[in-house]
Order: structure tokens, then sequence, then C-alpha cells
């Protein structure tokens, strides 16, 4: 028997799209929720692999049982094998929270091995027959992999009771067979095993050889990837969010006990603006408090940090020590220019830099430029 290409074809994509989704939407909710919360963080990831694994677990189950019933083989119905526990994927999640990347593989991933688990757990139980059967752009470990052909199922092809090698944006599968005249259209252990000796049987020879084919291809990919990484982890431009819900003058503007006004001439006109400007309750904190330094305000029940800048350098030690004090409750900072001349383009460029280092929370900054609304930027984490 001869799995076609069709067939197979179809049943790769139809995994691949489940291992896709599920990465997708967990980084939808790190694009949306951040990191910081991490049992949250954890509770979602494990909910996308249950729910997503099920459904792999479930596709290799028919494939397998399709197999068997075309090879004219009596064996049980496949046993959906389970997908990865909470407590793996909350060791996944801590081991990549830092790289949302990372995160959004390791959820594709555990969900991509739910099917291969399957797939080889019921292969051992019947004592049929299996390859790794390379798709799309196969990297050399998996070349390497599938040039050993059809091995007999065993244990030994299991660690810790899962399948090895899974990774992620890989679309490599283990087909299954019953017997050696059955195999899938296009498999070519034999050309796979060329290819290695060719290499001096050295992965990293034929790592250096795929790049030198592929050099323009890969580099066009990297610099795309990094273009979009750059647009997603950039900030939002919410100035006109401000702009429409501005409500000018309504809202009090309050001190804390003990403020001293004539030491905060500054901070006093800045909350002047924003109340007469953007508006909302503003308290003016007193700036110290059993030695720890507190943010400026509480503007719309968040911390806002006020710092004065005279360049666009000047805005990386300032950034850096006005998220330290608005950590506790992070509402923003307020960047106020002044007079002086100051290129957005170049500020925003030190912003993101200083942000992409030492944010950890979502905030938003405000730049002001001779009492004007110049940018307003939302970071998220």
């Amino acid at each position: 028997m001869r799995i076609t290409e069709k067939t197979w074809v179809e049943y790769i994509d139809r995994l691949s799209r489940l291992n896709e989704e599920a990465g997708q939407k967990m980084a939808d909710y790190i694009t949306s929720h951040g990191t910081q919360d991490v049992d949250r963080l954890i509770a979602y990831a494990d909910a996308l692999v249950q729910k997503y694994g099920e459904g792999t677990a479930e596709l290799a189950c028919q494939m397998y049982d399709a197999v068997a019933q075309a090879s004219g083989v009596t064996v049980p119905p496949a046993e959906p094998a389970a997908p990865a526990d909470y407590g793996e994927t909350a060791k996944m999640v801590n081991a990549t929270k830092q790289s949302p990347p990372q995160l959004q593989g390791g959820v594709s991933r555990l969900v991509k091995r739910a099917g291969a688990d399957t797939t080889l757990k019921n292969a051992i139980r019947d004592g049929a027959e299996w390859a790794w059967v390379p798709h799309g752009d196969t990297c050399p470990f998996c070349l390497t992999l599938a040039s050993r052909g059809w091995q007999k199922a065993s244990a030994k092809a299991l660690k810790g009771g899962h399948a090895e090698h899974i990774h992620a944006h890989c679309n490599c599968e283990y087909a299954i067979r019953f017997d050696s005249n059955t195999t899938v259209a296009g498999y070519d252990p034999d050309k796979y095993l060329e290819q290695y000796n060719a290499a001096g049987g050295d992965i990293n020879a034929m790592r250096r050889a795929q790049y030198a084919e592929n050099r323009d291809v890969i580099n066009a990919q990297k610099r795309a990837a990094y273009a979009a990484r750059k647009e997603r982890n950039g900030p939002m431009d919410v100035l006109d969010e401000y702009v429409r819900s501005k409500t000018p003058g309504q809202g009090t503007i309050t001190f804390d006990e003990g403020y001293s006004r004539a030491h905060h001439a500054d901070e006093i006109k800045t909350a002047q603006w924003l109340h007469d400007t953007l508006g909302g309750d503003i308290v003016l904190l007193q700036e110290n408090l059993g030695g720890a330094k507190k943010p400026d305000y509480i503007w719309r029940g968040k911390f806002w940090e006020l710092k004065n800048i005279t360049s666009d350098k000047a805005a990386d030690s300032a950034i850096r020590g006005a998220l330290k004090q608005i950590a506790e409750t992070p509402g923003g900072v307020i960047l106020d220019c002044g007079e002086n001349e100051i290129e957005i383009s170049a500020l925003q460029a030190v912003i993101d830099a200083r942000i992409s280092r030492s944010g950890k929370f979502p905030v938003d900054v405000l730049v002001l430029h001779r009492k004007e609304l110049l940018a307003a930027l939302r970071y998220k984490k």
C-alpha cells in the first residue's frame, strides 16, 4: 500500500493548523496581557495545550486507524495520548516566559507532541513500524532521522514517556505501517542517507551547506521576522486615544499631606496642564515616604512620574528611574522637553531601547514639547 501524497499532505496540514493556531493564540494573549501574571499565563498555556493537544491526538488516531484498515490488519482502535500535564506546561512557561516567541513555540511543540505520542504509543502496542517523514523546509537533524528508514516501534523511541526530537516550526511527522509493502509517497530514506554521508555524517556540515544553498531566502526570512517582531514589540501610537478621551478641566488637583509646594514648581505646573488639557483627578505625592522615593502623581488612579529632559539621550536615564518609581501601580511617564529642540524619531528610539531592557509592565509615555502633547506611546509587556 502507498499512502498518496495528497492524503499525507492533507494530514500534515491539518496537524500543522492546530499547532500553529495554538501558538498564535498564545502570542495574542501575551500581546494583550503581557507575561507578568505567571499564574494566569500558565493557566492559559495549559488550556491551549489541553484543547489543541487533544485535537492532534485525535487526528493521529484517525490516521492510524485508516492505515490499519487499509492494510487489512485487525488491531484495537488507536488510543489518544494525553497532552502534557499542568506541571510540564508550567515548567515550559517558566523556562520561556522572558521570550514570547519561545513561549509561543513551546505551546506549539507540546501540542504537536501529543499527536506524535499517539502514533508512537499505538505503534508500540501493536508491533508496527514507524518512519520519520520530512515535509517542507526540513532541518538537517530531521533529515538525519528520516535517513534511518522504517524501524520497529519500541519504547526506545520514547524518552520520559514521550516522543523525542519534537520541535516547533516543523511539519515532519511519524508515519506507521504494518507490513513492508506500505510506504508514504515521496519518502526516500536512501536519498536522505546520501545527503548525510555527503556531509561526512556531520549534521553541522549539513546545516552549513543548507544555509549556503538557501542563504538569500533564509536571510530574507530573518529580516521579515525581525521586522515583524520589531513592529509587534514596538509601542502603539495612542495620541488619538488621549485626545478623544480628554475631559479638559474636569476632576480635582489635590496634594499629599506634607507636600512641599515651594520645591515642586515644575510638578505643579505639569499637574495643572494635565488637568486643563486632559482632565482627571490628580494627586501630587510627597516625594519621600520612609526613605522610598515616590512617583510624582496619581493620575486617573495610577502612578505617573514627570521627567524634564533637555535632549533625546537624556531620556534613557529618565525612563530607567521613572519605571522604578511607578512600578507598584504603573500608569506612565511624562517626558517634558520644555523649549528644547527634540527630534521625536530619535527620542522614541531611545525610549524603545530603554523599555526593551528595563520594562517589566505595560506603560504609557507622554512626550510634552512647549506644553503641547507631542506623542503618546503605549508599551506592552
